[in-house]
């Protein structure tokens, strides 16, 4: 009994054994759906560079200038000057058009013609001052690994009727404005230095600094010519509340090979210049300006706007005595100072065009250069009308 009681037992514990283990499930197996990745192409669309073109400008203006303050009405008789006349050239008009084209990104053209027009019968003076100016430059680049950036500069002018005076010159410019002032208070835009030359030649004498005038007394300098070789310089220079300063060489000379009766020795007999001729010469002309300009009203379409430039226009140092367009003699340091504000409207009738009216006055010492008696200063109104078109 006692061994069938153990037997019993342990069947009993090998049964509860049993029934406690878990039931563990069989591992279902779960197919996966594939993915289909699909590529698609990504367009970018980059702004194309617009293809370079010809562009420019024209502008045509048309001015009155009125009578010099204090100016008597006659001056001419006998193609003597009234000693009381401060500036020979009043009440007449000019035509002026000017333009630009940029002919390829480095090549670019412009020019400027003046024509003058009396407004009395009695003068017959205007037209001796017609100009043609054309002016080619061609931009060299960087040079090498430098800030410096080369351009030349070749210019043909031509002032007065008939072969009057025509000259035609080439400068070099090296511009070393990336070397120069930056800053907040000043910014230098130009400071340009390089090597001129030019070629000059008339039929009759022109001109005095201020204004070019002819001088039909001596039919022996007719035809002259001069050789000049110089320095050219520019240094202009941005500064605060629209200030501008511009220093200007145009050009040291110095003038060579010259046909005869182009230069003459002072020699004064009776206060009249006589024919001592001399072949060469050193001239050393400065110009300096100060300028500020300003909006004063923007509304619309329309602008108000202030100008005033002035300064040194020039000073001029010569190696020899010159004398005037009436043979007066003239010191080797002459002098001209200006000073010249003007108020311009401007209407932008599209996109391209503008229209402007400009009133404004010119003060300084018109005839009267020599650096011992250059003392007296007039004003001369002016009034320009004109247009203005980009293309």
């Amino acid at each position: 009994m006692k061994k069938l009681a153990i037997l019993l037992g342990t069947l009993l514990t090998i049964s509860a054994a049993t029934s406690a283990k878990e039931v563990v499930p069989a591992p279902v197996v779960v197919e996966e759906t594939p993915v289909q990745v699909i590529e698609k192409e990504v367009i970018v669309y980059r702004d194309k560079k617009p293809k370079w073109k010809p562009n420019g400008y024209l502008n045509l203006e048309q001015t009155y200038y009125g009578s010099t303050e204090g100016q008597k009405d006659t001056y001419f008789q006998n193609w003597k000057v009234n000693p009381e006349a401060w500036n020979s050239y009043n009440e007449y008009m000019r035509t002026q058009l000017q333009g630009k084209v940029n002919l390829t990104p480095k090549q670019s053209m412009d020019f400027r013609t003046r024509l003058y027009q009396n407004t009395h019968e009695s003068k017959k003076y205007a037209s001796k001052q017609d100009q043609l100016r054309l002016r080619y430059y061609y931009k060299h680049g960087q040079i090498g690994d430098s800030k410096v950036y080369a351009t030349s500069r070749a210019k043909y002018l031509k002032i007065g009727t008939g072969r009057g005076l025509q000259i035609l010159e080439y400068v070099l410019e090296f511009d070393f404005a990336k070397y120069m002032f930056n800053n907040e208070y000043i910014k230098t835009t130009r400071f340009v230095v390089g090597p001129s030359y030019s070629f000059t030649w008339k039929d009759t004498m022109a001109y005095d600094s201020s204004k070019l005038i002819v001088d039909k007394y001596d039919r022996k300098t007719s035809y002259g010519y001069t050789n000049s070789v110089g320095i050219y310089f520019q240094w202009i220079n941005q500064l605060p509340y629209g200030f501008r300063t511009d220093l200007e060489f145009d050009t040291i000379n110095y003038s060579m090979g010259s046909k005869k009766g182009v230069y003459t020795k002072a020699e004064i007999v009776n206060g009249k210049g006589v024919g001592k001729l001399k072949k060469n010469c050193f001239t050393f002309p400065i110009k300096f300006m100060l300028s500020h300009s300003a909006n004063l009203l923007e509304r619309d379409k329309y602008t108000l706007s202030w100008y005033v430039q002035g300064g040194y226009d020039r000073y001029t140092f010569s190696s020899l005595d010159s004398f005037s367009a009436h043979r007066e003699k003239v010191s080797k340091e002459t002098y001209g100072i200006k000073l010249q504000p003007s108020i311009t409207l401007n209407y932008r009738a599209t996109n391209f065009i503008t229209l402007y009216g400009i009133v404004g006055a010119e003060y300084r010492n018109w005839k009267i250069i020599s650096q011992t008696d250059a003392s007296q200063w007039r004003w001369q109104p002016y009034a320009t009308i004109g247009m203005r078109t980009s293309f």
